[in-house]
């Protein structure tokens, strides 16, 4: 009922509270978390629990703790600084991209020269130049790294698809 309704507008107050915050505090809330998470765990394993079990229990949090980091890390060195980037380059003026258009910027994203591109979508490389001369005039976005941030705001990828 209502407090169903309730949890996912909580939930989403609290993550717009927290991606609100700085980097560095919000990498001591995960450090504070997966040390929190580690000390309740192995408080909870049950007596029987092997010492073997126990380390692998240890290992994952680290790895998720590990994972937590690189995606701040991620967001820090280029998520934020390419959302101003593309802010700065003056964001969406409006056009609408065909699908084929959505493909190229993807490809470009994932880091894909034009001549890769080509190769990938079976077209000419001159096609490719041309879908991004068009990209350009309907989104005003000069750059890869603009283009990157637009793929991935708008869906076209996720950050794990991008090389760095």
């Amino acid at each position: 009922g209502q407090s169903v309704g309730v949890f996912p507008s909580m939930i989403g107050n609290l993550l717009f509270a927290f991606l609100s915050l700085e980097n560095k505090t919000r990498r001591g809330i995960v450090a504070s978390v997966a040390y929190a998470v580690s000390n309740i765990v192995m408080t909870y394993l049950p007596p029987s629990s092997t010492s073997t079990e126990m380390y692998r229990v240890l290992i994952r949090i680290l790895q998720i703790q590990e994972a937590m980091r690189r995606h701040t890390k991620v967001e820090e060195m280029l998520l934020l600084p390419l959302a101003e980037l593309l802010e700065q380059e003056g964001g969406e003026q409006g056009g609408v991209l065909s699908n084929r258009e959505k493909e190229i910027i993807t490809q470009v994203a994932k880091g894909l020269t034009n001549k890769e591109i080509a190769d990938k979508l079976n077209i000419s490389i001159f096609t490719v130049t041309t879908h991004r001369k068009n990209i350009t005039q309907k989104l005003g976005i000069k750059t890869i790294a603009g283009l990157t941030v637009y793929a991935l705001m708008n869906g076209f990828l996720k950050q794990e698809d991008i090389k760095l």
